[in-house]
């Protein structure tokens, strides 16, 4: 199992009736450790979420090529520059 399989935490929102996508993401960030990320699937872009990382200092990325029309967003606390480079691909 590699770094990132470990530290990664599964949240699939794709199912689920508005609001509970962000007060599901809400709780999960909530409880994500400073060595955690958390991946987000999503069946759109959630607007109401970017302002609420920045707020909370959190960086992401997201994602938008899945082939079943999802979407990914990888969410981790901004001062973990390990996982910001392992999740942004950087060496």
């Amino acid at each position: 199992m590699t770094k990132m399989e470990r530290s990664e935490v599964l949240c699939d929102v794709s199912d689920l009736p508005a609001p509970l996508p962000l007060e599901t993401i809400q709780i999960q960030l909530n409880q994500l450790s400073v060595d955690q990320y958390l991946k987000i699937v999503h069946r759109f872009r959630p607007k109401l979420l970017f302002p609420i990382l920045q707020q909370r200092s959190f960086a992401y990325l997201l994602k938008e090529h899945r082939q079943d029309g999802l979407i990914e967003i990888y969410v981790w606390h901004q001062e973990n520059r390990e996982l910001s480079q392992l999740i942004r691909g950087e060496s």
